[in-house]
Order: structure tokens, then sequence, then C-alpha cells
């Protein structure tokens, strides 16, 4: 039986950190077909092929930073150029005839062939598949940090970018938007906001934050967080703070807490503070006490020397 076409997985990161070599590394690892958009021609040699980002055309992307409106604690810049990503792959995924397709953050760790993935019919019969945890209040927020997508879901949610600060949609921004500012909550309207919106709206998006409860194999949403569905979910390190990940015939597994019940992973986000274990992840090929202790005594180190700074302080006054 011939293997299936390996799955396309871009990259889209604007620098040279050693984690994104990483995240290449582990996209080749299982058959998977990487593509890197950004500036860095080191890492561009590692993955299938390399696009420069300063040499892509974007049109549809000039007319909505047109109609962008900055509400963010974060810099203008920044939430520019999260949402410039999704043009980035739009052009050349289409460029490329690319009916379908997935996307990464430069801190997250594929463990699988997607290939055989994406063969399930749940997402066969869907536009896009990306992360929408539980959530309350005003977060309004679904993660891309790994997605998949059919060039006319793309296509739609660029659309629905053009439409996104006016209407029924702005009135929302407000609304969060404000509440941020009324409770000093940093944040505000991003990329994931807009896919949040997007996805309320369209029935054949599939969330990855539970796809493991419906025979997919687990998209953590942040290895520093204990569940992607509820708190508690998994299994984790002591002392290390990051879920259990062990590998057993190839295939990398995490635990859930309830009943200690090995289950399939097919990535794995390094979040935040996580993003210094991936080059660990890289050599031991799991997250366990034993292969994380230098790591933890690091994190016990740093600890007591802040705890020792403020005590200082308090004597000093």
């Amino acid at each position: 039986m011939p293997h299936p076409t390996p799955a396309t997985v871009f990259v889209i990161h604007h620098g040279s950190q050693d984690y994104l070599k990483i995240a290449a590394q582990f996209v080749k690892k299982f058959g998977n077909q990487a593509i890197l958009i950004g500036n860095d021609a080191a890492t561009g040699q590692i993955c299938d092929q390399f696009y420069e980002d300063s040499q892509i055309s974007l049109p549809l992307y000039e007319e909505f930073e047109r109609h962008y409106v900055h509400m963010s604690t974060a810099t203008r810049e920044f939430e520019l150029l999260c949402f410039k990503r999704y043009f980035y792959l739009y052009e050349v995924a289409k460029q490329l005839g690319l009916d379908h397709f997935w996307m990464i953050d430069s801190d997250l760790v594929l463990t699988a062939d997607l290939s055989k993935v994406q063969g399930h019919p749940l997402i066969q019969k869907s536009e896009a598949a990306f992360s929408t945890p539980h959530q309350e209040d005003y977060v309004l927020a679904s993660s891309p940090h790994c997605s998949y997508w059919t060039l006319s879901g793309l296509q739609q949610f660029i659309l629905f970018l053009g439409q996104l600060y006016q209407g029924d949609s702005r009135r929302l921004l407000d609304e969060k938007y404000t509440y941020h500012q009324i409770h000093k909550i940093p944040g505000g309207i991003c990329d994931m906001t807009a896919l949040y919106l997007w996805q309320r709206t369209n029935l054949n998006i599939l969330n990855l934050a539970d796809a493991h409860l419906y025979g997919l194999p687990l998209f953590d949403n942040n290895l520093n967080q204990t569940g992607n569905c509820f708190d508690h979910e998994f299994e984790m390190v002591s002392n290390v703070h990051l879920k259990k990940i062990t590998t057993q015939n190839g295939q990398y597994q995490a635990y859930l807490g309830s009943s200690n019940t090995a289950i399939p992973v097919a990535a794995l986000h390094f979040q935040g503070t996580a993003k210094a274990c991936m080059a660990t992840f890289l050599k031991t090929n799991e997250i366990t006490y034993w292969a994380y202790a230098p790591y933890a005594f690091q994190q016990y180190i740093e600890k007591r020397k802040q705890s020792l700074k403020r005590k200082l302080k308090k004597i000093i006054g």
C-alpha cells in the first residue's frame, strides 16, 4: 500500500532563534514537508522550501492594515505581524497549488506524521482546525499554534478579517477591549480574537483542543498547563511543571491524570518559559523528572535567588 503524500507544514517566523531550528527538525523527523516563511536562510536550508518574507507580495494584507484598529497592550508592530502570517500562508499556498496544509508556531514540536492524522474523518470534513479552549468572560481566543487549513477555509478567514472592524464584530471587539482596560488585564484584540469570532459562525471548524476525546491524538495547548479541556486533565512532572511525555515504539504519549492511561500525541506546545526545554526534548525525546532534573534544579536555584533578593531589599529598606 503506497504511503500517503507527506503533509505540508508551514512555519512562519521572522528571526533566527535556536528553537525555530528545533521546530523545523521535528517537522521533518516524521516525514512531513517543512516550508519556512521568514528571514532565516540557515534554518530554511533544513526545510524542504524557504520563502524570504520580504519578497512576498501581500496586497490583501495591505488592505487589511489600512483598516486595522490597534486595541492591545502589545505593540502595534507585534499584533500586525501575528495577523500577517495568515496572508503569507495564503499567498504561498496558493502559489504552490495546495488545497490543504498545516501551520505551526516556532515553539511547537510535532511528534507525528500528519499525513496520517489528516486522513481522519473529522479533519477531512473540516475547512480548518485549531484550538479553542473552554473560556469565560472576555477571553475570546482561539489559538493557531498548530492549525490545519484548506485553501478555501483560509480564504474565508481572510475575507472575515476584511470585515473585522465593522458591524457586530467591531462592537464585540470594543466590549472586550473596554473589559481589559477596566480590569487592567494585559492583552486585548489580536489574531486569536479574530479566529475565535470566525469559528463561532462556522460549523466546519474542528476544535483541536478536545480532538483527543474523539479519536485523534493530543494537540497540546500548552505544556505548562495541566489540561487542554479542564484542570488536572494530564499527569505533570513533579518540580518541572510540564506534562509527562514518554515514547514507546516511536509513539509519543501523554498520560491522563484520572487514570494514568497513555494517549498518543501529535503536537507539543513549548509556550513561554517552556521554550527553554525544547533543546533538552530534542536530545531526550521525553519529559520525565530524570530527563529534566537539571532544568528543575535551575528553576529551584532561580526561585531561591529571587527570594533572597526580596529579603535583602526588605532589610536594606
